[in-house]
């Protein structure tokens, strides 16, 4: 199965210590039966158009035939093999919604763009159907901004006297 993608949201201080977050959803799968389609072709001659394909295009004005050319038969599409709805998804080609939720480790030092992925065997309760393709995205965060090589920067207003007079000068980090 092709892995399931979604996009998480981190503060900058989940990215910088690392987390756990619980990651939940739902996937419509295709249904099993008729691989999507939404219907089976049991084999057989359509009725409509007795296995040519085409209907007949046309009217009758005043007792006289007015041909029209023919269009493809709307039962089977033009195949000329009769279907059958799909009982099992009703003709929608979709099976039932399946839910699922994985705890999700977030490692330290992940970045803005970084993608993970996550085994979907590592669920207990409700696995997901597949695997999970987690692409983090970073909130902005209101003194910090991440710089290309992973540094933090921040601007403090310094008093030029202070500094001067080699006071210490109070520096926000991410944990206080």
């Amino acid at each position: 199965a092709r892995p399931i993608r979604r996009r998480l949201k981190l503060t900058l201080e989940e990215a910088a210590a690392g987390c756990i977050r619980l990651v939940r959803g739902r996937l419509t799968p295709v249904c099993g039966t008729c691989a999507g389609e939404g219907q089976l072709a049991p084999g057989g001659a359509c009725r409509a158009c007795r296995g040519r394909g085409t209907v007949a295009r046309g009217s009758v004005w005043f007792g006289c035939w007015s041909g029209g050319g023919s269009v493809p038969c709307a039962d089977c599409g033009g195949s000329g093999i009769a279907h059958k709805r799909c009982t099992d998804c009703g003709g929608s080609g979709k099976a039932a919604p399946q839910a699922y939720q994985v705890r999700v480790r977030i490692p330290p030092g992940v970045r803005d763009g970084d993608l993970l992925h996550v085994a979907a065997r590592r669920a207990r309760h409700n696995p997901a159907p597949a695997d999970l393709e987690i692409q983090v995205a970073l909130a902005p965060h209101p003194f910090f901004q991440l710089g290309p090589d992973g540094g933090l920067y921040c601007e403090v207003p310094v008093d030029g006297f202070a500094w001067i007079a080699q006071r210490t000068v109070q520096v926000p980090t991410p944990y206080g």
